[in-house]
């Protein structure tokens, strides 16, 4: 009966009855052997390790640590082996001591989830089912969501503003922004890219107007052609940002809208990976900005930012056009400044 009941122990338990019980220390005071005790949550464990443990602080009065620490105590080199415990013994008598602990102290719950942050999401339903989403939808969406309070640009009671981390282009010197290695490697792998895609982006220019070209600085410069890794949930960016983002108006809709893209299977949850600012797919879309300028280049039926390159590619053509883009202007002149 012993082993289930142990299987039960609270973390607590665990935190408690981890130990180092003695160590053999050499000339510089470094730990070279250890007799370790570990009693978890699964089992009683005896470990013995023979390794350097070296930069351990070891002192005759630390024989105390709390909290997910050890018990320490050291002998002096050349110590006798008979002074060491019976560990045999110390395991029978700390299994006691175990299960009379499992009956005794109360077990520790899993931390409580920032009710606040519920209820705000659990306030939203009302608009989401506006926008068309399903209560399905919704409750399997945001059941167990958490907030992300890592995140930049957030307003959090004790914790500075930080803003919005500043762009490279806005506080680089050009010749940082523009080096000429960097540049090179993504002109290189955007002629390549040119010509893998060349079907799809001449279809392209000749629906929207815009080059070939622009469409693909625009994807080198976002996702680095796909190859950057886009780091955090975007469902659990967007409800942070709306629940104590700077903009949370603005997040607020791009949440729901965010949740309707998920129950319209534009894409699946673990697909829709984001920035910090909840920017998503390979030409970094906010989901309003998938609404108003996502296209069905590859005419699959979906509008995939994420993973089809003629539907990425269009949708920034799109939105270029959308906002205002005029075929056959150029879009920058090089400018020479007199030298006085």
């Amino acid at each position: 009966m012993q082993q289930p009941i142990l299987g039960c122990l609270s973390q607590r338990m665990e935190a408690l009855l981890c130990f180092t019980m003695l160590c053999i220390v050499d000339n510089d005071q470094r730990i070279v052997e250890e007799d370790t005790l570990c009693l978890r949550l699964t089992d009683v464990m005896f470990i013995r390790t023979l390794a350097a443990v070296a930069i351990v602080p070891v002192k005759t009065g630390d024989l105390l640590k709390v909290h997910h620490s050890v018990y320490v105590q050291y002998i002096q080199n050349g110590t006798s082996m008979q002074y060491r415990f019976s560990f045999e013994r110390l395991k029978d008598v700390l299994s006691a001591v175990v299960l009379v602990a499992a009956f005794v102290l109360p077990p520790i719950s899993a931390p409580a989830a920032d009710a606040g942050f519920t209820q705000f999401i659990a306030s939203l339903w009302p608009e989401a089912q506006a926008a068309g989403v399903s209560r399905a939808t919704f409750d399997a969406e945001t059941s167990g969501l958490e907030p992300d309070y890592k995140l930049p640009d957030l307003i959090l009671p004790g914790r500075p503003a930080t803003g919005a981390p500043s762009q490279a282009e806005f506080v680089q010197v050009p010749a940082d922004y523009l080096k000429e290695a960097s540049i090179a490697r993504l002109a290189g792998e955007g002629q390549r890219l040119m010509q893998k895609h060349r079907s799809a982006l001449a279809a392209i220019e000749a629906r929207f107007g815009v080059p070939a070209t622009i469409v693909l600085a625009i994807w080198g410069r976002e996702t680095d052609y796909g190859r950057y890794t886009l780091p955090n949930d975007g469902l659990r960016v967007l409800a942070t940002q709306a629940y104590v983002g700077r903009r949370k108006d603005q997040y607020r809709t791009e949440f729901i809208l965010a949740l309707k893209l998920l129950g319209d299977g534009e894409v699946a949850r673990k697909n829709m990976r984001a920035s910090w600012a909840g920017a998503t797919g390979l030409t970094q879309f906010l989901p309003s900005e998938f609404y108003k300028h996502g296209v069905d280049f590859d005419g699959d039926g979906h509008r995939d930012i994420w993973h089809s390159v003629p539907d990425a590619l269009a949708s920034a053509a799109q939105q270029l056009v959308n906002k205002g883009w005029q075929p056959g202007v150029r879009w920058a002149y090089e400018v020479r400044a007199p030298r006085k």
